[in-house]
């Protein structure tokens, strides 16, 4: 069992190297910036309906205030004129009123509350899709200078020195150094 289960992640790995090789990183990574970017777009459309819903949220708790402060007149007017009946009626629009007020209050708090809490999100989002197009435009720089051609020839850079040739050269120096010397 233990072969076929070392066989089966032999060809797993090699499967992923073979993706790893066929896919073009530029290509990856711009598709994240994208997907980063509609993310983002999505989060800013929401805020806006969340503003226009808080918004329609507190006119209409404001319009049952001022509807409720005139039954609440209303409710005077009847009591004064002995109207216990309209009074009644009157007493519980009133009751109506406030307690629809009071909820569109609280919901209008409520979208203030997640629209804040988006932005931030956003905000934070934006500086990491900012910070993410940097390193995304140094990734395409520096796979442009490999690419460009020097004298028709791609470039690359030059090997590193092995320690032979570094013993090597200190040796030519020492022996310059006491050449000049004499």
């Amino acid at each position: 069992m233990t072969i076929i289960n070392r066989f089966i992640k032999l060809c797993k790995a090699d499967i992923h190297g073979v993706m790893d090789e066929i896919e073009d990183k530029g290509l990856v990574l711009k598709q994240c910036i994208r997907d980063m970017e509609n993310a983002l777009t999505a989060k800013k459309v929401r805020l806006e309906q969340l503003a226009a819903l808080g918004s329609r949220a507190e006119k209409e708790a404001a319009a049952r205030r001022l509807e409720w402060e005139k039954t609440e007149a209303d409710i005077q007017a009847a009591l004064e004129k002995q109207r216990d009946d309209i009074a009644r009626l009157l007493i519980k629009k009133a009751g109506r009123l406030d307690q629809y007020q009071r909820e569109m209050t609280r919901h209008a708090a409520g979208l203030a509350d997640e629209a804040a809490g988006l932005k931030d999100t956003i905000e934070r989002q934006q500086h990491e899709l900012d910070a993410v197009k940097l390193q995304a435009a140094a990734f395409f720089q520096r796979r442009e200078m490999k690419s460009a051609p020097i004298c028709g020839q791609a470039f690359e850079p030059p090997p590193e020195l092995s320690d032979e040739e570094i013993e090597l050269e200190l040796l030519r120096r020492k022996e310059s150094l006491k050449g000049g010397d004499a």
